[in-house]
């Protein structure tokens, strides 16, 4: 049966349900900067039960919902640290994302360990913040641990962070 043994689906179920008191964007600002944080969570989806966000990795902290990021993919890769929060159990995941200039921003590569030795620093910061905020960290994979949903096994991901794949 899912989430029964030391699994990472054993430890999400075992946690108690919680209400964010607030969204984490002020926080994420205040310790990656402030004007380097996307908000690109999805309130309008019903299925959607996750924060998440996209804070710069980027020269002048050009951001992607930002003007500028076009001219900075004609000369240079994009890149952009995704924090995932779900709003159901105190559990949150974290992957880098690279947009590379070839690509124009049509292309994206995904990766759980960060692309350039001064990213460091920020996957350093997501550790005072799990921390901070007692969130359970799960990796891309623990995501995909299998947990009963109506009797149904499905992963931690679409019960826990978005139901509408």
């Amino acid at each position: 049966m899912a989430g029964t043994d030391g699994s990472a689906a054993a430890r999400v179920e075992a946690l108690a349900f919680y209400d964010p008191a607030y969204d984490y964007y002020e926080q994420l600002e205040d310790l990656f900067g402030h004007n380097t944080v996307d908000d690109i969570t999805d309130m309008d989806n019903e299925d959607s039960y996750e924060f998440s966000y996209l804070i710069s990795l980027n020269r002048d902290k050009i951001k992607l919902l930002s003007e500028e990021i076009d001219d900075l993919l004609k000369e240079e890769d994009a890149y952009f640290f995704n924090i995932l929060i779900s709003r159901e159990k105190p559990i949150a995941s974290k992957c880098f994302w690279r947009y590379p200039t070839e690509g124009r921003g049509q292309e994206l590569i995904v990766s759980s360990e960060y692309f350039l030795q001064d990213q460091a620093a920020a996957d350093m910061l997501f550790e005072d913040f799990i921390s901070e905020n007692d969130l359970l960290y799960l990796t891309e994979e623990e995501l995909q641990g299998a947990v009963l949903l109506d009797g149904q096994e499905v992963s931690i991901y679409y019960k826990y962070f978005n139901r509408s794949l």
